[in-house]
């Protein structure tokens, strides 16, 4: 079960698991691992911590974050850490249900979903073929906020 967390961390407040965090550094055209670390260290700093448990965004044991980093970033879709509890994405990809299930099964642990039966017809199979399960999360995202259904399948 995931509960958003509400509440305040220092001086970060949380309202239903979802805080902006407003840095003051320019990110036009910067790549989104440098954003990524201006935020943590925003985090940092308004939380005078590293949240509680060993890392720069986490709050309690089983935390999970989602980051959606602003436009002007480089662009990039989305990526999380494999079994880690963090997932970022780039200005409104994070709206996308399946983009958000997604990024979160790879925290889970999970792999990508790729349709083995089109990676073998396919005579230059590109990075879509890994993503060529339609019907699972760990397949193609579609953009969209509140469609498809899917779950997580098994491997393929």
């Amino acid at each position: 079960t995931f509960t958003p967390f509400d509440g305040t961390v220092g001086r970060l407040r949380v309202i239903q698991g979802v805080v902006e965090v407003r840095i003051t550094d320019a990110v036009r055209g910067r790549k989104d691992t440098t954003v990524e670390d201006l935020v943590e260290d925003e985090i940092a700093r308004l939380t005078g911590s590293d949240l509680g448990c060993g890392s720069s965004y986490c709050i309690a044991s089983g935390t999970h974050v989602m980051y959606m980093l602003p436009p002007a970033t480089e662009r990039f879709t989305a990526y999380a850490t494999l079994g880690g509890i963090k997932s970022v994405f780039y200005d409104k990809n994070g709206l996308y249900v399946s983009f958000q299930m997604h990024e979160l099964g790879h925290n889970l642990g999970l792999r990508h979903s790729k349709d083995e039966a089109e990676s073998r017809s396919s005579s230059s199979c590109d990075k879509y073929c890994e993503y060529g399960d339609r019907t699972g999360n760990m397949g193609i995202s579609y953009l969209a906020e509140d469609i498809p259904l899917m779950c997580f399948n098994a491997a393929k």
